[in-house]
């Protein structure tokens, strides 16, 4: 058996620590970092996992590895772990150097910063402990948009590449520290300079809490009395104090966590009029027992269930059926967008957007993809206006469209005289829009995945008009073919299973905007207990049934959310929408859509910045479940990539050791000739020296004399009629 004592992803955990890189979400066998390779702020660019003895690495923005190894100063054969040889007995394989850091990128790979910026209203310089400049962050802040920052090298170049990452205000730290001061932690440069005009040591690091806490800064704070880290008064800014103080416990640090009693961060604590005294100590925090697995960012966080009745109505069912929470509320979600008015609409600066739905259940055969189904559609009653089109299969496009469509009554304008006088208007049965709800389900997603195959297939166009509310079908068809459903006049949910495999299908379609019109949801629950859960089964959504008033309702966004919205609206149009990312380039609508059923769910017709709030966090986790989706296909198609690659090179192999073998059979024959030659004087007619050898090689010969006249070593000619061959001297 091989053993490895420091694997691949081990070592390249401790080179990045290093480099002062940020690792996220670190579940042992795979975590996430910073796109080092194209100066990235986002801290979870970058995919690693540990495969079969060899780590996986993948940048989604760079779409690959090459670069991002480059810029780590790996190499390929890195990425391999590094077994023990045979006989070695227990003794470990010591570790290989670690690479240097590359140097930073030329200045023809980098783009200049041309000071100020827009909307820059701070900078900070990030200083060694001499005082030398390393970096600055600048603090961008544009009316209307929300906050951001820049990093800026030295020498003026955007991005912070290769450049050593330190804690701000570093000279006075190191002295502080060496003076035996006490030293405050907060997160954010805005902070620290808060703290600093009040004459009190305070430091924050570069990139904000989503970088990562180095131990590399706790080892700066050697010799500091005390350490007080100040959290910010939310659950990131806990998560990073618990951090910060983790790597100050494993140095024998002296510390407290704090944070404030009214306000968010420090500098609107003192806003607010708060004080030093008013700062309140931070308990461990732990919505988990001890043996409870950490919540992975692929399922909705605990704080999204907890923070309403009804939604723990939801997880409780779920948890009763020994279901997923997560696939649970997916199915329940889509269920009510299919059973609501088609007129429930919601509102943005943008104009007005349907509720419909289309969720996606992703899981293995057992994991309880229809079951969670079935659990959503007997949890409430089924409104009349959806019987007899609940849980339709999904034929095609124009089958989904169909089902709207039936045959009305029409008068035609003329009558029909009859007996005595009388007078009959005359109808004829048109083919239009009769229907205005419709729930779509499809198990295990076999048939989705084998129609957006097929050539041709309009499905996924439909669902993605669907989602916007936008007209389905065609009207340029005959009378007997005529399919038309008007924009915003029907109300649709579709709830797709899908098998991890069958979901690329559906994610190859990105280009298209398949993928980011979908809720994407994985059958998995590290959080449902051991003890029996008891639910009565079932679950009040009320207006389904009977809507107030004459049945419209409209969702309206929160004004903050709907000022952000317009901001950002107007700089796509400004600048074309160059620096949209495409595939969340349909957030905005998406959390209306979770935020307005939140509502419903919720039994309320008016959205709040706490439905808002909750649709964050369902689209964050939809998008980490459809990244990890994304991973694992490219994933699936690296391995099959070199798998070809493989067999390639092995045929190859194969055939030089051939061609390898077969020289050395013609050497053996030159060798012999030459041999032969000596015996004779130098010389031989080629009659004579075919003789000398057995009939089996004689085939064999001629080439083999040519090859010696190629090499030098023979010549052939003519004389009294024979071809003779010699020795070349």
């Amino acid at each position: 058996m091989t053993t490895v004592t420091y694997t691949a992803i081990e070592r390249l955990r401790d080179d990045l620590r290093d480099l002062g890189e940020p690792i996220r979400m670190d579940r042992g066998d795979s975590f996430r970092t910073r796109g080092r390779c194209h100066d990235g702020d986002a801290p979870d660019t970058v995919s690693v996992r540990r495969g079969d003895g060899k780590v996986d690495i993948h940048c989604h923005k760079c779409d690959g590895d090459d670069q991002y190894l480059t810029a780590i100063g790996w190499t390929v054969p890195d990425l391999y772990d590094e077994p023990r040889e045979r006989g070695q007995g227990s003794s470990a394989v010591p570790p290989r150097p670690r690479p240097k850091p590359s140097p930073p990128k030329t200045s023809r790979a980098r783009t200049k910063a041309k000071r100020p910026l827009r909307g820059e209203t701070a900078s900070y310089s990030y200083c060694d402990e001499n005082g030398v400049l390393l970096f600055e962050v600048v603090r961008i802040e544009v009316p209307g948009q929300s906050k951001d920052f820049r990093q800026i090298s030295a020498d003026g170049y955007y991005g912070t590449t290769g450049i050593r990452r330190v804690l701000y205000r570093l000279p006075d730290v190191v002295g502080a520290a060496q003076a035996g001061e006490l030293i405050t932690i907060v997160e954010g440069e805005k902070d620290v300079e808060t703290l600093v005009a009040m004459g009190i040591i305070a430091t924050t690091m570069p990139g904000g809490s989503g970088m990562g806490w180095a131990d590399e800064y706790t080892e700066s704070l050697k010799g500091a009395a005390e350490v007080v880290v100040i959290a910010d008064r939310d659950a990131k800014g806990r998560e990073h104090a618990e951090k910060v103080a983790a790597s100050l416990e494993r140095h024998g640090f002296a510390y407290r966590v704090l944070e404030s009693d009214r306000a968010k961060d420090i500098t609107d604590h003192f806003a607010a009029g708060g004080t030093l005294d008013d700062l309140v100590p931070v308990d461990a925090p732990s919505d988990r027992a001890d043996d409870q697995p950490e919540i992975p960012p692929t399922q909705l966080p605990l704080e999204f269930w907890k923070s309403r009745e009804s939604l723990v109505s939801i997880r409780s069912l779920a948890h009763s059926k020994l279901l997923p929470a997560d696939t649970t509320l997916a199915a329940v979600m889509a269920r009510v967008s299919a059973a609501i008015p088609h007129t429930f609409t919601a509102k943005s600066p943008m104009g007005h957007a349907s509720l419909n739905l289309a969720a996606a259940m992703i899981g293995g055969p057992s994991a309880g993809k229809s079951q969670s189904a079935r659990a959503a559609r007997e949890a409430f009653q089924t409104p009349a206006r959806l019987r007899d089109r609940d849980g339709l299969p999904i034929g095609s496009g124009e089958g989904m469209t169909e089902v709207f469509i039936g045959l009305e009554e029409q008068e035609t304008g003329e009558v029909k005289k009859g007996p005595g006088g009388t007078e009959t208007p005359v109808t004829v049965q048109v083919r239009t829009q009769i229907h205005h709800n419709a729930y779509f389900y499809v198990d295990e997603g076999k048939s989705i995945g084998d129609l957006e195959e097929r050539g041709g297939s309009t499905l996924g166009e439909t669902i993605r008009r669907a989602a916007m509310g936008e007209a389905l079908g065609q009207t340029n068809a005959s009378q007997e073919r005529k399919r038309y459903v008007a924009p915003m006049s029907y109300a649709m949910g579709v709830l797709v299973g899908l098998q991890p495999s069958i979901a690329s299908t559906l994610l190859k379609d990105a280009g298209t905007g398949t993928p980011q019109r979908f809720l994407w949801m994985w059958a998995r629950d590290v959080t449902i207990p051991d003890e029996v859960v008891e639910h009565l089964g079932a679950i009040d959504v009320p207006g389904i049934g009977a809507p107030p008033g004459n049945g419209v309702v409209v969702f309206e966004v929160p004004a903050e959310v709907a000022a952000d919205m317009r901001a950002k609206r107007l700089h796509a149009v400004r600048t074309g929408g160059v620096d949209t990312d495409e595939i969340n380039g349909h957030e905005p609508v998406m959390k209306m859509k979770f935020a307005a059923l939140l509502a419903i769910i919720d039994g309320r017709f008016h959205m709040t910045m706490d439905d808002w709030r909750l649709a964050t966090l369902l689209w964050s986790t939809s998008c980490a479940v459809r990244d990890d989706l994304i991973g694992l296909a490219e994933r699936e198609a690296t391995a099959a990539r070199r798998a070809a690659e493989d067999a390639e090179i092995d045929l190859a192999t194969r055939k030089e050791d051939a061609l390898d073998k077969a020289a050395v059979k013609r050497e053996a024959r030159l060798a012999l000739v030459l041999n032969h030659l000596a015996q004779g004087g130098g010389r031989m007619s080629s009659s004579d020296l075919i003789q000398k050898f057995n009939h089996r090689y004689r085939k064999e010969l001629p080439d083999v004399i040519e090859r010696g006249v190629a090499k030098g070593v023979l010549e052939t000619f003519e004389e009294d009629g024979k071809w003779w061959v010699r020795v070349v001297t």
